[in-house]
């Protein structure tokens, strides 16, 4: 019995079959570009027209890539078609079977990054996920009046709900009354004034998505981007906003010993201010 080396070696028996996972908050997708579906592994993967691009494999982190031609009539583009951002996460997983030996191995994983529409394709960027998780940046202190941190996060809240605020306490849970475009209307914001939400999060709960909310008025919301598929009645979540001013981190959130910036720095330029060495002057 031949091995998958043996066959992926094999001018006669290299008969290999692509096959692709993708995994979205809301679906599992399995599809494969052989002309007919394919069962492996007790699943049906099911045949479209797509391709992919070789697997890009460079010395830094700026190449490795795998590119997924897929027709637009699939449901991941159409929900990037109908909200112009992918949705949150894609995992994407390729197998490369070979036909004689039946044996798969996994030839690459990763998320999806970014979709590019051209014509009746869609180009769906799909890096390593290992080298994906290589690329970090080192954060970079800004010396501003404004709050450095992200709301909730772990230096905004080093120890939620006895040191920072605890972002359950900060949360709304409501249904969803009417969505058209990027403006929704939920059942309720427990009597919160207008723009608590402003600059905040909701998420709607069944499939995970998360949108960013640029303003707040009433029980009206309006979004960075609209979210696809919501119905009214599906359940959301909203979470406060926040400016990062420092009235608001005291009168909103009492959460003035964790502020993140300088509020009595001056707005003139500091000759003092050390430069190239992580820190930043905004003002």
């Amino acid at each position: 019995m031949s091995t998958f080396d043996d066959d992926e070696r094999s001018a006669s028996q290299g008969r290999p079959i692509d096959l692709y996972t993708l995994i979205t908050p809301t679906a599992i997708y399995r599809v494969t570009s052989h002309p007919l579906d394919v069962t492996f592994g007790g699943d049906t993967f099911t045949a479209l027209t797509m391709s992919r691009g070789p697997q890009q494999v460079a010395q830094d982190l700026t190449g490795r890539e795998l590119i997924v031609y897929l027709p637009i009539t699939h449901p991941v583009v159409q929900r990037f078609v109908a909200s112009g951002i992918p949705e949150r996460q894609v995992l994407v997983t390729l197998h490369r079977l070979q036909e004689v030996s039946g044996i798969a191995v996994q030839a690459w994983q990763g998320f999806g990054t970014g979709m590019q529409i051209d014509g009746h394709v869609a180009k769906l960027r799909v890096p390593s996920v290992t080298d994906d998780a290589m690329k970090i940046k080192l954060p970079v202190l800004a010396a501003q009046r404004l709050c450095n941190h992200r709301l909730f996060d772990a230096r905004c809240a080093p120890n939620p709900g006895v040191d920072g605020p605890a972002e359950a306490s900060f949360q709304v849970s409501c249904a969803l009354v009417s969505q058209s475009g990027t403006t929704l209307v939920v059942s309720t914001l427990d009597g919160h004034s207008d723009g608590w939400a402003s600059l905040g999060d909701v998420v709607h709960v069944a499939s995970g998505e998360r949108r960013y909310i640029l303003r707040q008025a009433g029980a009206t919301l309006t979004l960075h981007s609209p979210f696809v598929g919501a119905s009214p009645g599906d359940a959301l979540a909203v979470f406060a906003g926040c400016d990062h001013a420092i009235g608001t981190c005291r009168d909103k959130f009492g959460n003035v010993s964790n502020f993140g910036g300088h509020p009595e720095m001056t707005t003139s330029i500091n000759p003092w201010l050390p430069k190239g060495l992580g820190v930043i002057e905004q003002t």
